[in-house]
């Protein structure tokens, strides 16, 4: 990547990590299931992941958010 562009982004990545783990501290996860949290998390934020439930699954917006958030759910409730 060039320069320019990686300090032209540097803020836009910051912002969505800095929304990973203000979401992530709703869910009073332990230390060791963290990570898995922030990628499931992460992956919820993708653009792509949007994308793919909306436009290529056929899902609305609230169904897209629905699956998401049941995911989330599932992979915290173990």
């Amino acid at each position: 990547m060039h320069p320019l562009t990686r300090e032209m982004a540097e803020p836009y990545v910051h912002h969505w990590e800095r929304i990973r783990y203000v979401l992530a501290t709703g869910w009073g996860v332990e230390d060791e299931r963290i990570d898995l949290l922030l990628a499931a998390l992460g992956n919820t934020l993708d653009f792509q992941t949007w994308h793919s439930l909306v436009r290529q699954q056929g899902l609305n917006d609230e169904q897209a958010v629905e699956v998401m958030v049941g995911i989330v759910r599932c992979l915290m409730s173990d």
